[in-house]
């Protein structure tokens, strides 16, 4: 199956859900849920060298539509000068852009 860069993700946010271990072969079990709890993603423990790593790398992935959205806020045009802003306009949207990359980082930890 062939992927363009048209290909659309589920939209966000995602939330990990902990099912602890379900099989003792496969360690944790972790899966991943859009708002509408649609199954997103599956994360587990089945290769060892991952055991204890499911939950964060679980949440790294929840995270991801927060993380695309805050660096795609970051490169647009609107934060450069030409744009029209003056310093203080310019400071205040980076503001809150680092304000979404705080909260996609947060999530990332467990920290929602």
């Amino acid at each position: 199956m062939e992927t363009s860069m048209t290909d659309k993700h589920t939209p966000g946010p995602w939330r990990a859900e902990d099912h602890g271990e379900v099989q003792s072969h496969r360690g944790r079990m972790v899966t991943i849920r859009d708002q509408r709890n649609i199954h997103v993603a599956t994360v587990d423990g089945l290769d060892a060298s991952v055991r204890g790593q499911e939950l964060a790398n679980a949440r790294l992935i929840a995270a991801a539509p927060e993380l695309l959205e805050a660096l795609e806020q970051l490169l647009e045009e609107r934060f450069t000068p030409q744009a029209g802003h003056n310093e203080y306009k310019l400071h205040s949207m980076l503001s809150e852009t680092q304000n979404l990359a705080r909260a996609a980082i947060k999530a990332t930890k467990g920290n929602t």
